[in-house]
């Protein structure tokens, strides 16, 4: 992963060697609130989050992982996992498991 810099500059690369330019997303409420939950859990602000999945650094599993996993394994949001697994587990341990579920493919 990169290093922070000590004093950031106006149009100097902070980090990656390369300047970053502005995306507007649009987003659900609930999508939202599980980017802010991934990016809370990954320490992480959103903005960092997006670079290091569009980098490759955090790996989302391929559309064929996702189908041979069945998607509603993947795509379902941790709080509503209703399985006996995940039955008396806290939110934070829900969403760990999703994230495990996910990095592994």
């Amino acid at each position: 992963m990169a290093q922070k810099r000590g004093r950031r500059y106006k149009n100097e690369p902070a980090l990656y060697n390369e300047l970053k330019r502005r995306l507007n997303l649009t987003l659900t409420p609930t999508a939202i609130e599980g980017l802010n939950g991934c990016a809370k859990e990954w320490n992480l602000s959103k903005s960092e989050l997006v670079e290091q999945i569009g980098r490759g650094i955090i790996a989302l599993p391929s559309p064929q992982e996702v189908e041979r996993l069945g998607e509603s394994s993947i795509t379902q949001p941790p709080s509503s996992m209703s399985n006996s697994k995940s039955e008396g587990r806290t939110k934070s341990e829900k969403l760990k498991e999703n994230k495990q579920l996910i990095l592994l493919g």
